[in-house]
């Protein structure tokens, strides 16, 4: 359902709860890709399935979130090494 919400209207607090959840969902699933997650905004690193290398990905907390959850594609994400951003499996 659109309630009429871009992720950039989405509340602070509302990020900051979803982001970890999903972060901590996508780091149990041993098909996750290895993902550090630097929410720019806010000078904060997320691991997912991070163990070794792992690709680097900068954006706002929101973008970081709403790419996660297959609400956007990242096009504001930056990527180290110019690489693409992974598939993702479903949440």
């Amino acid at each position: 359902m659109n309630a009429g919400y871009t992720p950039e209207q989405w509340p602070a607090d509302f990020v900051d709860d979803m982001l970890g959840r999903v972060v901590a969902s996508f780091d149990r699933r041993e098909n996750a890709p290895s993902l550090r997650l630097h929410a720019t905004d806010a000078g904060v690193w997320h691991s997912v399935r991070a163990t070794g290398p792992a690709l680097e990905i900068h954006g706002r907390r929101s973008s970081l979130l709403a790419w996660l959850m297959g609400r956007s594609q990242g096009a504001d994400l930056i990527l180290t090494d110019h690489q693409k951003l992974p598939v993702l499996p479903s949440l």
